[in-house]
């Protein structure tokens, strides 16, 4: 069960039917002061029950002269009866009394007691101020008390028997302490700057007020210095009620103030007035209803190392976990990150292993989770190390993105020292500040730069058809060329052609017929050798002299075609010669042209520089030289396409270089805007915040050292060997040219030119050149973005300056003030830090971590482990959780508010603090 503080909805002036003098008589409830007891239980009843319906938890009953003691006692004793029939918790009754006291033309006062606090006591203390129970009303009149303000404190709050507190009732009516016409001013002033009055009755929130109340109530630095208290006064709402529901005069609900306290006692009430801007709020809604932000309700552990088995219900507000040394303060805080994260960066293994540990198979951590859309349980899973959602029964596709929305931020004091120490972690924490805007941007450049590597991927093949287009023109080029040295010889080469054509014409016609007279005569030959004559000797045949006389016949016929055809042969050899080769005619001139035209071919070649042989070759180079010019057509459209990819890709560099402009403005805005509008603590001597963070465009030098030292280099080199000087002096220059968006565009412009490149570098340009030809380095280079570089400067409580992160002028302590101060301020997750005090002395605890937790503390869950007591009493923390060390064992000593005496007295045990710290806490504790 959660034993922190809470909000209550309280009304401090609350007469009843009790007070018959001043209660309305047509009011339902209204009884006479000779009423039966049955009478006045029924408006006790109705009293009771109109508390309920208006909702209230705490009621403070001041009738007048506590003349309505009888009614107050059956208000006590029906209290939890009536609570049970309309099912609420009892309410708190505060009993006490309304008192005029006798400066001026009388001042009506306020005075209450603890729940606990005798009735008796109370009517003795009322006898004790002068005002007898047989003399306080007199002809249906209330009597004023002969006793001054003064006797009235010192009786009321400085009675060690049972102490009150006295209220300044409703200021500005005719009995107010702070009506002109009924008291003078010396007295207004001294009544209202004595810091023993803890709280005055206003009729509404401050803001509401004239501008001279609020100077006046805030005691700020524009209130007269007469007028102004050491500690500002308390301020609350009541309703002054005279009747059960709405009329003329104040009735049950009519105003009411909220108030947290973690028990419903006299000194909680005490020291939520003492702290009035961390307990109090005059508003409608309830500020438990109110919260919009996410937060802890509490977290299970069983069966851990080193720590008893407990669950911690924690505060949405301000939680402080405190214990002696081996108490287990840390080893919560990091269940609390193992349970929600869904998996551990292993960047703290040794923290990580060391409280791994601390678990086994056995071991339970339960996480409970409340936002706006309701309650979450997580569960670390020994197994395998991960946390998971065991309140849901459907099945979730991502539980990383449900973890990522609890944005719990968890940091040991060595996160803290790392983040101070890099700025590329305190990059992180400013955008972590900067919020969705910066994460919007962020999403937009991850955009543009996947586009960028589609666009470079066209730019990079736009080159490759530019060189293709360089290549296919000069083939083109030497194909026509070639073609023209063709067509210089053509005309021999025709006339060459044709005289070959004849020539082998006439070389066709003497070898055919040189062909033919062999061929017949080769027939001829044959014929006559291979027809075999037959010899009849050995034959039977019949007729033998027919047969003998056919054999001399067909030998003769044989022989005479042989004669015949050989001499036809000769006949025709003879013809084709003559007309050919004997033709004296023609056949010298034919011959002559023969020769003519070689001749004139090769002196038309040998003009043009051609070989003969490559002629034929040549025949086909049109064809070739026409395809080509058919594709570098198509080449040049593709180009042309491919050129609008390039256009589209400088508007894309252009978007995103605006993208990291407006980067870096949101971050400078955002930080302006949490200075200006008083999150961090101002220095006293100024009113100045005691930070100034700078934000400079793309300035983190080490972020540019990251990207340049990417670039592969060979260290042997000289270029090498000189790397690092030539990036200092290119991000030297790039930081004083204001017309480059990035130090690679000024790289750029040095490739290019060699003019532009500064005269000690000047003997390294030609292997940087060599170096940087490769198109994907460039491709990477120009898309990458150097950081922000983020400078945080501290100033002393008398203004002046105590250094800052960049010039190493702060210590360690100072560095992490920085951070903390970063942290704490923004945001609406739980935030969680162990220690936060380490390394930091006392004075930045009270005068600037103590403000910044009260500040932030109702905007956002603060979990921290502390052993400086300034935390848990200054900040006023809404529970403190107190550890003590028993068998080895860390188990709970005590848990509550600080309006809790055992807590008060576990912090005081435990803890240690400053000497104003401890001034300041002395009220808390024993004023």
């Amino acid at each position: 069960m959660y034993k922190g503080m809470n909000w209550y909805k309280c009304d401090l002036q609350m007469q009843t039917p009790g007070d018959h003098l001043n209660w309305l008589r047509k009011d339902p409830s209204f009884i006479n002061g000779n009423c039966t007891d049955e009478e006045l239980n029924e408006s006790v009843d109705m009293y009771l029950k109109r508390c309920h319906e208006v909702e209230l938890d705490v009621i403070g009953i001041t009738d007048h002269n506590f003349i309505g003691m009888r009614f107050l006692e059956g208000l006590i004793s029906r209290n939890r009866m009536i609570a049970e029939e309309v099912g609420r918790d009892p309410l708190v009754i505060f009993p006490g009394f309304e008192i005029e006291i006798s400066q001026g033309n009388g001042v009506h006062l306020l005075c209450l007691y603890g729940p606990s606090t005798p009735l008796r006591f109370i009517d003795d203390k009322v006898t004790a101020l002068g005002l007898h129970y047989t003399g306080r009303t007199n002809d249906g009149k209330i009597l004023p008390s002969p006793c001054t303000f003064d006797q009235v404190i010192n009786a009321v709050q400085e009675d060690p028997t049972y102490q009150g507190i006295v209220i300044a009732a409703h200021p500005l009516s005719e009995s107010g302490m702070l009506n002109d016409r009924f008291l003078s001013e010396h007295f207004q002033k001294y009544m209202l700057t004595d810091n023993r009055l803890l709280a005055i009755e206003v009729p509404g929130p401050i803001s509401s007020l004239s501008k001279g109340w609020q100077r006046l109530l805030l005691s700020g630095s524009d209130c007269h210095p007469d007028w102004r208290r050491e500690n500002p006064i308390a301020t609350v709402m009541s309703s002054d009620c005279y009747s059960l529901t709405e009329s003329g005069k104040g009735y049950i609900g009519k105003r009411h103030s909220w108030i947290r306290m973690s028990e419903n006692t006299i000194e909680a009430l005490r020291q939520a007035l003492k702290d009035h801007q961390s307990r109090i709020l005059l508003q409608d809604p309830n500020p438990s209803e109110d919260i919009r932000y996410g937060r802890i309700e509490s977290l299970q552990i069983e069966n851990v190392a080193f720590l008893e088995n407990q669950t911690i219900n924690f505060s949405p507000n301000f939680n402080c976990i405190i214990g002696g040394r081996g108490a287990g303060k840390s080893s919560i805080l990091e269940y609390i990150r193992l349970c929600a994260n869904y998996k551990i960066e292993r960047d703290n293994i040794e923290n990580l292993d060391r409280i791994r540990n601390t678990l086994g198979p056995e071991s339970k951590l339960q996480l409970t989770w409340r936002d706006i859309s309701g309650s979450d349980t997580f569960k670390h899973d020994m197994s395998d190390g991960e946390s998971k959602i065991i309140s849901r029964e459907e099945d979730i596709d991502d539980p990383e993105t449900i973890f990522k929305k609890l944005g719990v931020q968890i940091y040991s004091q060595r996160e803290i020292s790392n983040i101070a120490n890099d700025t590329q972690n305190l990059l992180r924490i400013i955008d972590q500040i900067t919020g969705a805007s910066i994460d919007a941007l962020k999403q937009q450049e991850s955009s543009i730069k996947e586009d960028i590597r589609s666009y470079q991927h066209e730019k990079n093949k736009l080159y490759r058809k530019i060189s293709e287009r360089r290549s296919l023109n000069q083939e083109i080029n030497e194909l026509q060329r070639r073609w023209d040295s063709f067509v210089a010889v053509k005309k021999e080469n025709e006339k060459r052609l044709a005289n070959q054509e004849a020539k082998k014409y006439l070389e066709t016609i003497l070898s055919d017929t040189e062909e033919i007279v062999l061929e017949w005569d080769e027939k001829v030959n044959s014929v006559i050798k291979g027809y075999e004559l037959v010899n009849l000797e050995d034959k039977s045949w019949s007729n033998k002299d027919f047969f003998n006389e056919l054999n001399v016949g067909v030998q003769q016929a044989n022989g005479d075609l042989a004669r015949e055809v050989k001499g036809a042969l000769q006949k025709y050899k003879e013809k084709i010669a003559m007309l050919t080769i004997e033709n004296d005619k023609w056949w010298g001139m034919v011959h002559n042209s023969f020769e003519e035209s070689e001749a004139e071919f090769l002196k038309a070649c040998e003009r043009e520089g051609l070989k003969p042989e490559e002629l034929e070759i040549l025949k086909d180079v049109n064809v070739q030289k026409n395809k080509k010019e058919k594709q570098l057509e198509e080449l040049e459209i593709e180009i042309s396409e491919l050129q609008k990819s390039v256009e589209k890709l400088e508007e894309l560099f252009e978007t995103l270089y605006q993208v990291w402009n407006q980067e870096t403005k949101e971050r400078i805005e955002k930080i302006h805007s949490l200075i200006e509008r008083g999150a961090i603590p101002r220095i006293e001597a100024n009113n100045e915040p005691f930070i100034k963070v700078e934000i400079n465009h793309m300035g983190d030098e080490t972020s540019f050292l990251r990207h340049w030292n990417n670039i592969k280099v060979k260290r042997n080199t000289r270029l090498g060997r000189n790397w690092e000087e030539i990036g200092g002096a290119l991000f030297a220059k790039f930081l004083k040219e204001e017309s480059f968006s990035t130090p690679w565009e000024l790289l750029l412009q040095w490739v290019e030119n060699k003019d532009k490149v500064p005269s000690e570098l000047q003997e390294h340009y030609d292997q940087l050149v060599e170096l940087l030809s490769n198109a994907q380095i460039w491709d990477e280079l120009m898309i990458q973005r150097i950081n922000d570089e983020i400078d945080i400067t501290l100033f002393r409580d008398d203004g002046s300056r105590a250094g800052s992160l960049l010039d190493n002028g702060l210590s360690d302590g100072q560095k992490n003030t920085a951070i903390l101060t970063l942290l704490f301020t923004e945001g609406t997750s739980p935030i969680i830090i162990d220690q936060p005090e380490d390394e930091l002395d006392s004075d930045f605890i009270y005068n600037q971590l103590v403000p910044l937790i009260r500040n932030i503390k109702n905007n956002r869950q603060v979990i921290v482990t502390s052993h400086n007591a300034n935390l848990p009493v200054n900040g006023d923390a809404e529970l403190v959780y107190a550890l003590r060390t028993e068998m080895g064992n860390g188990m709970v000593r005590n848990q509550g508010g600080i309006d809790n005496e055992d807590v008060r007295e576990s912090i005081l045990d435990i803890m240690e603090g400053s000497e104003e710290a401890f001034r300041k806490r002395q009220e808390k504790y024993y004023s």
